[in-house]
């Protein structure tokens, strides 16, 4: 050891100095600030190595702890981040790489420079440099981001962290101070700019080459160091020895790995970490642990980033991480410390496998118009990537229908069928598939804790329950616009397997593109059948209207024939009966014409009312004398009964085609049998009701017989367009009134319409 520089003598005898000294080491120049204590003549600067030269310490700058060169060494290895401190009055006292990287100075040019000069004249005039020392002082430290200004003048965007240092009695002795550059993340959306925050956490992290020793004493002020700066990083950061055990991890490594805290995740080897948190790989599969990237590097390994499916084995719950892992090298460049980065991915990835699946859904849904298999195809494909038991239900008819159940153990989907059809959904229940069907919102139930001990509950149902493990479930509407056509309910039976909002949007989501390709199906199939009515009516139409027009010209050409004989004239009875038959197939013919003006009025919605004052019982007295012919040569007889107020508001005409229509229809199909007309009535309403015993309606058909162009019975034996019925409910419905009709197969079918007195308009 040599003595002190002859510059260093000459400072002697001036008591306690502040200031710094350059190290002179394997040619690089580094600076160091000057230890607070008296400088004598026989102080020495050179040690193990290194030679050391005295300069003057900037006025004015007080004396400063000594900062650990283990430490240093860290912090000026990093260049994405500006790291360095701030004596107590705010001038800069140390400088690393990140810092000329981002500011623009070298060490040279800024060290003793006040750390305003990094902010906008703006900030300077209102004091903000002074108010954040003051604030980090107060609480201890201050964050923000705003523009700073670099070396040349350019401003940037940047995150800052000011924390203040304390010495043991607690008072201020500087600031450390964290400057990251965010100029892009200011420009990009809100995804970049998280990914590039991240980037630039991740990349100081990975470039963090401390020089570490063995001294468990030296891990510990390591960990404590490092924690002022990655805390504040949201990925998981760990640090692992030669040995591969942990010596650091920070906050957001706990969380990730399940650990109550850092005390009881540090020291533990991969294999005693992979006994809490099991790693396996995109396929579900075991990770091999010597093949994590941090056994890698301390093989001396330059590992690539890897995915990671992660697993709690206390808890079953599942996340991913983009595992990243880089070698601390001694002076040797033989591994000394592993640094681990673990980025979790769990949003994004379950981002992309919602779009992936929801591609996959819509290319399924719109490959066939047969809604029932796709439907089916459907709660496959959700089967397990998103459930482990999907059920499907149409609402048909008032009812609700089961049309697909899948499970992801095929001998559960007997027990997941008898369930639903011994337990169907309660129609009056306010929540499950039917609250959802009634309100049309989804239900979520993160937690499902089922009773099975309940002796309320059937010993059967508890054993199904059991057998099928429902943890977690939701039920989404399978809705168009403001109709509901159904639900579909996902089950998970697994453990950890929680359902949260995220899968509730994406289940509402499928629920709607399945609800569109039903809608689209039902259309489709509605169409054709609007066809194939198209076609029969065009072919019964050919047929009613040749009939009665056949008999017509027959009857005409014979009149004619006989005019031109005179046998007119020798037989008159004859020829007016012959004539009265021409009458009546003219009436016929009118009647049909009739009928097909009234399909065109109504559904242009161009039926009008003229309301006048109607007695109904007088006026079905009428029509049931206007069709006595008919109902004699039926073989039918009548019988009328007429009780309370009768009379109403209506259209006479319209009124009277409902009834013709109805007693025609009973003299059609009344077999011969009795016809009894029954009028009905009080100050509200009037109610007829027309009654035969014959053939009746089949109950499959008794949905459809109002309907235009339907029928009960073959146009073969009957005849007719099928438009009465349906004529009939228009008119009424048009009057504010209703109608309905019982009926058995063999017991004949009775049709009862219920009036408003009053005029009042019809509901729409």
């Amino acid at each position: 050891m040599r003595r002190a520089h002859p510059w260093a003598e000459s400072l002697s005898g001036r008591g306690r100095l502040g200031g710094q000294f350059v190290v002179i080491e394997s040619g690089s120049r580094v600076t160091l600030p000057l230890r607070d204590r008296e400088i004598t003549n026989t102080e020495a600067f050179t040690d193990g190595g290194r030679t050391a030269e005295l300069q003057d310490a900037p006025s004015g700058v007080p004396p400063r702890r000594p900062i650990d060169e283990e430490f240093r060494l860290f912090v000026e290895s990093v260049q994405e981040y500006a790291i360095f401190l701030l004596d107590p009055e705010g001038r800069v006292a140390t400088w690393n790489r990140g810092a000329e990287r981002i500011k623009g100075y070298r060490a040279d040019e800024i060290i003793g420079h006040h750390f305003s000069e990094f902010y906008t004249e703006e900030d300077i005039r209102s004091g903000k440099p002074a108010r954040e020392l003051r604030i980090a002082s107060d609480v201890g430290r201050y964050e923000e981001e705003g523009w700073r200004v670099r070396k040349d003048g350019s401003l940037f965007w940047a995150n800052v962290l000011i924390t203040a240092l304390r010495g043991p009695g607690g008072e201020v002795h500087g600031f450390g101070k964290v400057t990251r550059d965010l100029t892009q993340k200011k420009r990009a959306e809100e995804t970049e700019r998280e990914l590039i925050r991240e980037q630039a956490a991740r990349t100081a992290a990975e470039r963090a080459e401390a020089r570490v020793r063995d001294s468990e004493d030296r891990y510990r002020q390591l960990s404590e160091r490092l924690e002022i700066i990655l805390e504040g990083i949201r990925d998981g950061i760990t640090v692992q020895d030669r040995r591969g055990r942990l010596v650091f991890a920070n906050g957001a490594a706990v969380l990730i790995h399940g650990f109550a805290s850092v005390d009881a995740m540090v020291g533990r080897s991969p294999d005693e970490l992979n006994e809490y948190v099991e790693l396996l790989d995109e396929h579900g599969n075991p990770f091999p642990l010597d093949q994590l990237p941090g056994q890698l590097a301390l093989s001396g390994a330059d590992p690539k980033p890897i995915l990671v499916r992660m697993r709690d084995r206390r808890t079953g719950r599942e996340w991913w991480s983009l595992l990243r892992a880089g070698a601390v090298r001694d002076h040797q460049g033989v591994p000394d410390l592993v640094v681990s980065i673990w980025n979790d991915i769990t949003m994004r990835r379950r981002q992309e496998e919602a779009t992936v699946m929801l591609a996959e859904a819509t290319a399924l849904l719109s490959m066939s118009l047969d809604y029932e298999k796709t439907l089916n195809n459907l709660a496959r494909t959700l089967v397990p990537r998103l459930s482990d038991w999907c059920g499907i239900d149409l609402v048909e008819g008032g009812q609700i229908r089961s049309v697909a159940i899948a499970h992801a153990d095929p001998a559960k989907v007997i027990m997941a069928r008898e369930l639903r059809q011994k337990y169907p959904p309660d129609l009056t229940a306010a929540r499950g598939v039917a609250g959802v069907v009634r309100t049309g919102r989804p239900e979520l139930y993160p937690q499902i804790s089922v009773a099975l001990d309940d002796p309320h509950l059937p010993p059967d149902y508890r054993e199904l329950l059991r057998a099928l493990e429902v943890r977690s479930a939701m039920i989404v509407p399978l809705r168009v616009r403001e109709r509901t056509l159904g639900t579909m309910t996902m089950v998970s039976s697994r453990m950890g397997r929680a359902y949260d909002e995220e899968d509730l949007t994406l289940a509402e989501e499928l629920g709607r593109r399945a609800g569109i390709a039903i809608e689209n199906a039902l259309l489709y199939r509605e169409a054709q059948r609007a066809v194939q009515l198209r076609d029969e009516f065009l072919s019964i139409a050919g047929h009613e209207l040749k009939t009665p027009l056949t008999a017509l010209d027959l009857q005409l050409q014979s009149l004619a024939s006989a005019f031109n004989k005179g046998a007119v004239l020798h037989d008159t009875k004859r020829w007016v009966e012959r004539l009265q038959k021409t009458i009546a197939q003219s009436k016929r013919l009118a009647h049909l014409i009739h009928e097909l003006l009234d399909v065109s009025r109504i559904t242009s919605g161009h039926l009008v009312l003229d309301r006048e004052s109607v007695d109904l019982a007088t006026l079905a007295q009428e029509v049931v004398e206007r069709h006595a012919s008919e109902i004699a040569r039926a073989g039918s007889t009548t019988s009328f009964e007429s009780k309370g107020n009768s009379s109403g508001h209506w259209d006479r005409s319209r009124i009277d085609q409902v009834m013709s229509n109805l007693l025609g229809n009973a003299i059609k199909y009344g077999s011969g049998k009795p016809i009894h007309i029954r009028v009905t009535g009080d100050e509200q309403r009037v109610v007829l009701s027309i009654e035969d015993h014959g053939i009746g309606v089949p109950v499959e058909h008794q949905d459809r017989i109002f309907q235009r162009f339907e029928r009960a019975v073959s146009e073969r034996n009957y005849g007719g367009f099928g438009l009465g019925l349906w004529i009939v409910r228009e008119i009424v419905h048009a009057h504010g009134g209703t109608v309905g009709f019982e009926s058995a197969p063999g017991s004949g079918s009775t049709f009862t319409v219920e009036l408003p007195v009053s005029s009042s308009p019809a509901p729409s």
